[in-house]
């Protein structure tokens, strides 16, 4: 018997870390922003109609099988530090929709420092990952699908990958296809590395 309350125990402390969870999100369930702590998708077809914000410092991820389908531009906007945003499978209703956006120079507000986009399938967005003014922007392990080598509503150049006016950017082993620009990368002390890039008529402009 205490045997078996040794296996069990030791059991639930392998598997209780990988659901330590905050919110669970079921499909149709609004996805929260405001939230401290972790976020978690659960498998199944989301169908988000409007931009989720973050405002809080949290980590935004989904279990295996979790689809986010956006009807939203951009799917997601971050307005806090030390965010994170991890293993979505994020797809867009809206060919002309951005995906994921921290800071921006047109709303003015507050540039989002530590944000970090790791090893998400990105797919059907007229843009990538952007990020302006934020320093310590990491984008590792993500695979960034657009609509074609075309610009946006706007005019402007679409870009799987934008980080610009921060510092201490990573952007490493990504891989980017389907925009005008692959990588557009500015800023002090950053690097990116072991990108792959294709279709795209600039693979990194200088």
């Amino acid at each position: 018997m205490i045997k078996y309350g040794i296996t069990l125990l030791s059991l639930l402390w392998l598997v209780l870390p990988l659901y330590a969870t905050d919110v669970f999100v079921a499909p149709g369930e609004a996805i929260p922003g405001d939230v401290e702590g972790t976020v978690l998708l659960l498998a199944g077809e989301h169908h988000v109609f409007e931009t989720v914000e973050i405002t809080k410092s949290l980590t935004l991820t989904a279990e295996p099988g979790a689809v986010w389908l956006s009807h939203a531009n951009p799917a997601i906007a971050v307005h806090a530090n030390d965010v994170t945003i991890s293993h979505l499978v994020l797809k867009s209703a809206d060919p002309t929709a951005a995906a994921i956006v921290s800071g921006s120079p047109v709303t003015l507000k507050q540039p989002s420092h530590r944000v970090t986009v790791i090893s998400n399938q990105i797919e059907g967005f007229i843009s990538g990952v952007l990020n302006v003014y934020g320093d310590g922007f990491v984008a590792i392990d993500n695979e960034i699908t657009g609509v074609g080598a075309v610009l946006d509503p706007l005019g402007s150049d679409t870009v799987g990958i934008l980080s610009t006016m921060g510092s201490n950017a990573v952007i490493e082993g990504n891989t980017v296809s389907g925009f005008l620009d692959g990588l557009f990368f500015s800023g002090a002390h950053g690097r990116a590395s072991n990108n792959k890039i294709s279709k795209t008529q600039v693979g990194v402009p200088t």
